[in-house]
């Protein structure tokens, strides 16, 4: 106690000290309730500026809750959410959106898998609430069967759609073919026998505007979790089974909607990076890939009441490198942007041997220690 008081009566405390103390403070009152609250901001950060506070209360979040999982984030978020609800969603372009995101959190406990194309236009299905009831609860069922194993990362590579580039460039050629028919002298002849060529102006390519997103979903499980005969009662076995699940949708802006609201449709769905032995080289084949536009396109040839599923997404936030979306149940995506590359993940590097061959090394480093 003496100690104390002659520290406190001797020394003068810096603002940094000072600075340092409130934080602790803060810190052991509640953490998340310092999420996405200026003046905490203020006195916890010597030099402030939007971006930076923006960044950091969305990072603070998705660590403090692991991506929206604590169902005691909601009030956090909603203050970070009144701050930048709409910046940049009137100002957005398409280029805006172009590049790799990362999923940092979302307001659903389930939303980890249901940022997917898969899931949003599967909800777009559900017709009548209790559809949507019933989807709900089979996603909840969902996420407590993915308790045995671990989610890793969550990305969405945002590229523009190469087959809307194709119609641009079918557009255009055509238009040229056209022009050059109707101002050339020596094609007065087609002219006047009305040229199948020699049409109306032909109308604008719909599909100049469509983007393509790919969500990758890593997901890791033990491959042998459990054994009696385990060695010093572990529990299993250190071999893990790696995986991503990886679907694509097509992105369009919504038909005479407002700014920022869009559409997505599912393209198709895969597993990439699969360390399954035989089973990779069958899933990175054309043969794994499940196109479901195609299918969707024969369904709807043959049942003319069924019609492609489209899923409405709204654009919530695009400002500082964080994207926030909302899709048809109310649920929020926030991503970060990572970079501008817009290729998906490369898994040729990783060894379809369930990582035994890592083991190996690693028992052979630490225990072994043979010379190879």
């Amino acid at each position: 106690m003496a100690l104390t008081l002659c520290f406190s009566n001797s020394y003068h405390v810096t603002p940094h000290i000072h600075r340092h103390r409130t934080t602790t403070n803060l810190r052991t009152s509640n953490y998340l309730d310092s999420i996405g609250d200026s003046e905490t901001t203020t006195i916890t950060t010597t030099t402030t500026t939007s971006k930076a506070t923006h960044l950091s209360d969305i990072l603070r979040l998705s660590v403090s809750t692991l991506r929206g999982e604590s169902p005691s984030s909601s009030s956090a978020y909603n203050r970070i959410l009144s701050s930048i609800q709409g910046s940049g969603v009137s100002t957005s372009t398409k280029s805006d959106l172009l590049g790799t995101w990362t999923l940092v959190y979302s307001s659903s406990l389930e939303g980890l898998f249901r940022s997917s194309p898969f899931f949003l236009t599967a909800r777009a299905v559900c017709k009548t609430d209790e559809d949507a009831d019933k989807f709900e609860w089979f996603c909840t069922m969902h996420r407590k069967a993915l308790a045995i194993s671990r989610i890793g990362e969550v990305k969405q590579i945002i590229t523009e759609d190469e087959e809307g580039e194709g119609v641009v460039c079918i557009y255009n050629a055509l238009s040229f073919v056209r022009s050059f028919i109707r101002s050339n002298t020596a094609c007065f002849a087609l002219r006047s026998f009305r040229s199948p060529l020699v049409r109306p102006p032909l109308p604008p390519p719909t599909d100049a505007s469509k983007l393509l997103v790919t969500n990758e979903f890593n997901t890791i499980a033990g491959a042998i979790p459990f054994l009696k005969c385990s060695p010093l009662g572990s529990g299993g076995l250190p071999i893990e089974i790696e995986g991503c699940i990886t679907s694509t949708g097509v992105i369009e802006e919504k038909e005479g909607g407002e700014k920022g609201e869009y559409e997505i449709g599912m393209k198709e769905v895969k597993i990439g990076g699969s360390n399954i032995p035989g089973l990779r080289s069958l899933l990175d084949s054309e043969y794994g890939v499940l196109d479901t536009k195609k299918l969707g396109s024969f369904i709807e040839s043959i049942n003319k009441d069924y019609d492609n599923p489209k899923a409405p997404l709204k654009l919530v936030s695009l400002v500082d490198g964080i994207r926030i979306v909302r899709d048809e149940s109310g649920i929020d995506y926030v991503y970060v942007k990572e970079s501008d590359d817009e290729k998906p993940t490369d898994f040729s590097s990783r060894d379809a041997d369930l990582g035994l061959l890592k083991l190996l090394e690693g028992f052979n480093d630490n225990v072994l220690k043979a010379f190879i």
